[in-house]
């Protein structure tokens, strides 16, 4: 990761922290914001994958799973932005099987560097297990919206420290002579 990545990655985090530390503070006020982060951050990752497709990796190996990706991403932000004025519950449901995915994901993608003796497996792993029981708790408290936010609140700010500290971790640069 370059200087500008891990610059912008803390950046990011940052803000991450923050809206998290405004949903501790006013759970209530803020679920509108909960959904509007939830589906601009979605938006933008599903764009940035997309317009990553069209300008370099439409020929490359794995470039349709880059194209599907973001389809899905961009979709799924389209969607959750058109939640805001339904009742609470299907956001909390749509947020739950968020949570599900990427926990899987991560799992894994943490078993498979298990596989290939990579030292990152247990990070996967951890925000694996960390997102599966986020699902379940928001499961467990699902008629109890504020209890909800809050969780959805320290998952945010967990994720965003985890991403400073994957930010200022060192990585192999492999060169080839």
């Amino acid at each position: 990761m370059g200087i500008g990545n891990r610059i912008k990655t803390v950046v990011i985090s940052l803000f991450m922290i923050l809206a998290g530390i405004l949903l501790l503070i006013n759970p209530i006020q803020n679920y509108k914001l909960i959904t509007e982060i939830l589906s601009i951050s979605m938006i933008v990752v599903g764009a940035k994958s997309l317009h990553y497709y069209f300008t370099m990796c439409r020929h490359m190996v794995g470039g349709r799973r880059i194209l599907f990706r973001g389809l899905i991403i961009l979709n799924s932000g389209v969607f959750a932005y058109t939640l805001t004025d339904v009742p609470k519950i299907y956001l909390i449901l749509y947020l739950i099987v968020i949570h599900i995915f990427y926990g899987a994901v991560n799992m894994l993608r943490g078993f498979e560097a298990l596989r290939f003796d990579s030292p990152l497996w247990r990070i996967n792993i951890v925000q694996g297990i960390t997102n599966l029981v986020m699902a379940v708790l928001c499961i467990i408290f699902l008629r109890r919206t504020t209890v909800v936010v809050y969780i959805y609140a320290v998952g945010l700010i967990y994720t965003s420290f985890v991403r400073i500290l994957a930010a200022f971790k060192k990585t192999a640069v492999a060169y080839i002579p």
